[in-house]
C-alpha cells in the first residue's frame, strides 16, 4: 500500500509543477482549488504516515501561495 500512497503524492507534485506554468487568473485558481481538494482527500487516506503527511503539508502551502 505504501507505493500507492507514494504514487498519489508524486502525481500531485507533478500536477502542481504543470499548473505553475498557467497564467494568473481564473483557470489557475480553479486548478489550485481542485488540487487542494485532492490533497485533503489524500490526507485522510494516509493519516497514519507522518512522512507523507509532511509532504502533503508542504505541497498544500505551495499551492496556497500560488493560488493567492
Amino acid at each position: 500500500m505504501g507505493s500507492f500512497q507514494d504514487k498519489l503524492i508524486e502525481t500531485m507534485i507533478k500536477d502542481f509543477k504543470d499548473i505553475q506554468d498557467f497564467e494568473k487568473g481564473k483557470i489557475l485558481r480553479k486548478e489550485c482549488s481542485l488540487l487542494l481538494k485532492r490533497i485533503q482527500s489524500t490526507r485522510k487516506l494516509i493519516s497514519s504516515n507522518t512522512k507523507l503527511i509532511y509532504q502533503l503539508d508542504k505541497l498544500e502551502a505551495e499551492v496556497l501561495a500560488l493560488k493567492s
